[in-house]
């Protein structure tokens, strides 16, 4: 056994043998910090940047003349070991308010642990280190930095909350981007309420139990003598959640736990229900002033509507026609909404509004053109996945139009002139969406045909000392277009070529052409006069040829031993290039790459790649497709040894000698 491997299996026995016992007394107990716990092992992961040593958080129902509300504290503490852990000093604490009433807090705690010179330093954090700031109209941040903090300081914070809201149960967290020791909460729920818990994650819980107890509560003057329920759950030596390329946000795989208020049922008196269904948000949103009243909006633009559609057109030129113009009359201010700040009117003659207020513009035009055209709810890729098993509102954040056309079904996002028609952009690509219709809703796919699409094509001449020079031409389409004349648009070009060339190390471009950046239904045209010297190297009679040299997968963006969670693309990915280089007078190919044909056992993913000499010109092709958008874990190993193979070519050598 190696040194490394014996020094694994010690550590990992004394952390199972430190949570076996704090499992057995029921709690992590936060004793007084001592000299040996800046150097104990916590955890297995030497490389953490930072570790939850304890983060533990209780919610329990206290009353008041007014009734119960919610009392929420928490304690954490963390020891920070390397510099990039120092972030974890700066904490904010969310806090909901209305226009009545808002969460307050009632303590708040921190201190910093130093060892100096062997003894356990201690440093409180001072009253001006803390500060409210506003974030939206319903939330607020407590904000605050621990003090006299460094590598190898443990921090420990504790508050507490008060809260009317007992819609906003406090939800948690069991696994963050470092390592966790040990992660518990605790729920002390009256009967009177019920609350769906929803929980998820890929790691396995230590303890989950449940216990009941009577409360004596005082509401008023008078006393009751409430019947609760408790909940307890811990999680314990947790490792860090480390996200790879393909996925939509980390929220969607910790392990965490939300509440929602389902109903209330106090005695003598009738069920309150609170939980939606599908149905429930349906009606809702349709009688919502700032959601369904507006789709029902665009009278005013009925001259202007008429004179744009001749009856020659057809129903989908007239569709297009109505999309475009939205597009270039409404500027979108990055905000991300499905309820609207205004009517349709005023976001048209603002020429501006948050992306409900457009999207909602664009139905209400299209309705009043007599289109069967209906507002969708979606999430995001940024705001997580849609679990279609729950019906909660919150987990929207984003609106377009749902047109049908007969038995078409057109989907349409007018936030950007860069977004062609019938193609979502690359943040709505997120599961289902939910149509929101006076029929009844009706959950769609958001994937259609969207796609990533990169052609590059390469006409070089290599010199007898190893330099490559030439024109390469790439042209992209589909969903990676988008990105792309967003970044040349909004870039000053020289900020644009640098960014190119750091994608492509050792290129000198000496000449830079563009076309079609503002025209989204042709594609983005990129012209590169370059030179490098990286791509060969010349060996007296030999030269060594790696001819995909700054255009080919220098690195597997797969990494992770397992993965538990899905590889999610998006759409459909397909690159491809073809390179024609002419060798030197003289000069043949002695040895080349082998070539290659690799598809994956269910066809949703290929590699080919092929070389061959036709007089003195050299030409390498190799293509990579992704054949659908999403792959299960099951699927992880085969994609990534797909990757490896991939990376393996591309760093292969032609052998050249003078002939």
């Amino acid at each position: 056994m190696s040194k490394h491997s014996l020094w694994f299996s010690i550590a990992l026995f004394l952390v199972l043998a430190q949570l076996s016992s704090m499992a057995q007394k029921g709690t992590y107990e936060f004793n007084k910090i001592e000299p040996y716990d800046f150097t104990r092992t916590y955890v297995t992961d030497t490389a953490a940047e930072a570790v939850v040593i304890a983060d533990c958080g209780k919610t329990r129902f206290d009353a008041n003349d007014r009734g119960f509300y919610l009392f929420f504290t928490r304690k954490t503490r963390i020891i920070i070991k390397k510099t990039e852990g120092l972030q974890f000093a700066n904490v904010e604490i969310p806090l909901y308010k209305s226009s009545s009433s808002r969460e307050k807090i009632m303590y708040l705690r921190a201190v910093t642990y130093n060892l100096v010179d062997g003894k356990v330093e201690k440093i409180k954090m001072k009253s001006e280190d803390s500060f409210l700031e506003e974030k939206s109209e319903n939330w607020d941040r407590q904000k605050f930095t621990l003090p006299a903090v460094k590598v190898g300081s443990i921090i420990e914070f504790e508050y507490a909350v008060n809260s009317d809201f007992l819609f906003n149960l406090q939800s948690w967290t069991f696994q963050t981007s470092i390592p966790t020791y040990w992660s518990e909460y605790e729920v002390e729920i009256p009967d009177y309420y019920d609350y769906k818990k929803i929980a998820q994650g890929y790691q396995s819980m230590l303890v989950s139990e449940s216990s009941r107890k009577v409360n004596k509560v005082i509401i008023g003057s008078n006393p009751y003598d409430v019947n609760c329920k408790t909940n307890r759950w811990v999680f314990a030596n947790v490792p860090a959640f480390k996200p790879e390329p393909f996925t939509t946000t980390v929220k969607d795989h910790i392990n965490k736990i939300d509440f929602e208020l389902a109903s209330v049922n106090f005695p003598g008196e009738p069920v309150e229900n609170f939980a939606d269904t599908w149905e429930t948000i349906n009606t809702k949103l349709l009688e919502h002033e700032k959601f369904g009243r507006m789709s029902k909006k665009g009278d005013f633009l009925a001259e202007t509507l008429k004179g744009m559609l001749p009856d020659s057109l057809s129903a989908e030129d007239k569709l297009r026609t109505i999309y475009t113009h939205i597009q270039k009359s409404v500027k979108w201010n990055g905000e991300a909404d499905f309820f609207a700040d205004k009517k349709p009117s005023k976001t048209y003659e603002d020429k501006s509004g948050n992306s409900a207020d457009i999207n909602f513009l664009l139905v209400a035009a299209l309705q009043e053109s007599g289109f069967n055209a209906d507002p969708l709810i979606l999430s995001t890729r940024d705001h997580g996945m849609i679990n279609t098993l729950y019906p909660i509102l919150a987990k929207f954040n984003y609106v377009i139009a749902a047109v049908w056309v007969d038995s078409t079904l057109y989907l349409l996002d007018a936030t950007s002139k860069l977004n062609p028609f019938n193609s979502l952009p690359e943040r709505c690509l997120n599961g289902d969406g939910l149509i929101i219709d006076k029929t009844g809703f009706q959950w769609v796919s958001l994937l259609r045909n969207e796609i990533a699409n990169k052609y590059t094509n390469a006409i070089l001449n290599l010199n007898e000392d190893g330099k490559l020079e030439g024109k390469i031409t790439v042209s992209t389409a589909g969903i990676s277009s988008f990105r792309l004349r967003n970044d040349f648009i909004t870039q000053d070009k020289q900020e644009f070529l640098k960014k190119i060339s750091s994608e492509h190390p050792g290129w000198e471009i000496t000449e830079s052409g563009f076309e079609n950046a503002e025209d989204p239904y042709k594609p983005f045209i990129e012209t590169y006069s370059m030179s490098t010297e990286d791509a060969a190297q010349s060996a007296g009679p030999k030269i060594y040829l790696n001819a995909l040299a700054g255009l080919g997968v220098k690195e597997n963006p797969l990494k992770l031993a397992t993965r538990v969670y899905p590889v999610d693309y998006g759409c459909l990915q397909k690159t491809t290039v073809l390179l024609n280089i002419t060798l030197p007078e003289g000069w043949v190919v002695e040895e080349q790459p082998r070539n290659l044909v690799m598809t994956l056992p269910d066809k949703s993913a290929s590699i080919k790649y092929s070389a061959s000499l036709a007089g003195n010109t050299l030409s390498v092709f190799y293509s990579f497709s992704i054949n659908k958008a999403k792959y299960l874990p099951d699927e992880y190993e085969s994609l990534k040894e797909l990757y490896r193979l991939l990376v393996a070519k591309h760093a292969e050598q032609f052998v050249l000698k003078k002939n």
